[in-house]
């Protein structure tokens, strides 16, 4: 990757900013040593006294797959992109799945379109339609970008009508930002970027096929897990791991070793649990899953993948 890559004019007009407090941490070492300590200490006494791993949310946040695959071939892709077959999720599916969970949040909860890349739907203004539908929420939409500028005028009134906000996670890759920017500002989208230029932006993380991890240590120390949960057909997992790997398991279908397939005690299924209270609480505790999680990550920067096994363990 180019070290001396150029801000992006999406980074410096619409990047997340970061607060005061989180420059100082990054400036001072002890101040953000102290202050994790305190985070960490403050997170296990609330899920010891809920008897939780993980403290439960208030509120239901997950994503959801609009597409598998991705028009971006990204190494170590922890969705397994490169190696996913060619799929959208069904409009169908997911209105039922929609209308389950608005039944049991009453219609309150967040939710984020992700990928793959979610503009390669053919139908992806049904789906911001359906948001809204069944949801009085917070929902954007995550993007690379690449086919972010050409979208047609309904697309744009869409994102405005179903108040969709539009995230483009800016790679090392050439789009029309310029384009971008004008289209948001003339439908009055939301409109704000997400750095993976920076080495430390992507990494890879290795996964222990044996499965011999110490399943609650690790989902205590997991960042992904009660933050990162996914949605697919029926089924709520607290980070979507245990429903993706089936797409490693296909491509690499003649590796000696596989990842197990996901039993009823890896997700919760929207359809046999009777409250939110019951999702929630599932949500905040390991499941058999994180045994294959070795939390070990190494940041090698931005690179094509050439779809070998050994971006992934």
């Amino acid at each position: 990757m180019n070290k001396k890559i150029e801000k992006s004019r999406l980074l410096l007009e619409y990047g997340y900013k970061k607060p005061t407090m989180k420059n100082l941490l990054k400036k001072i070492p002890l101040l953000r040593r102290l202050v994790t300590g305190a985070r960490e200490i403050k997170a296990k006494i609330t899920a010891r006294v809920s008897k939780t791993a993980k403290p439960k949310r208030k509120r239901l946040f997950f994503d959801v797959h609009i597409c598998d695959h991705c028009n971006l071939n990204c190494k170590s892709c922890t969705n397994f992109c490169p190696i996913a077959e060619k799929k959208s999720v069904d409009p169908n599916i997911l209105e039922r799945d929609f209308k389950r969970l608005s039944e049991l949040t009453n219609r309150k909860c967040d939710l984020s379109l992700i990928g793959g890349e979610p503009l390669l739907h053919p139908n992806i203004v049904k789906i911001f339609d359906l948001v809204r539908k069944y949801f009085d929420c917070d929902a954007q939409m995550v993007t690379n970008g690449i086919l972010l500028a050409n979208q047609p005028d309904e697309f744009w009134q869409s994102c405005k009508k179903n108040a969709v906000k539009i995230v483009v996670s800016v790679y090392p890759i050439k789009i029309d930002e310029e384009k971008i920017i004008a289209q948001a500002r003339r439908f009055g989208v939301a409109l704000n970027a997400l750095d993976r230029t920076q080495k430390a932006s992507w990494y890879k993380h290795t996964w222990d096929l044996s499965g011999s991890q110490n399943i609650e240590k690790t989902y205590r120390k997991c960042k992904w897990g009660n933050v990162c949960v996914y949605l697919e057909d029926g089924k709520l997992d607290p980070c979507g791991f245990p429903l993706l790997t089936k797409h490693f398991n296909k491509y690499f279908s003649q590796s000696e070793r596989k990842f197990d397939e996901p039993t009823e005690d890896d997700y919760v299924d929207i359809f046999k649990v009777n409250s939110l209270e019951e999702i929630l609480e599932k949500l905040a505790n390991p499941i058999p899953y994180c045994r294959y999680c070795t939390l070990t990550f190494n940041y090698p920067g931005w690179e094509a993948s050439k779809k070998e096994i050994q971006e992934w363990v």
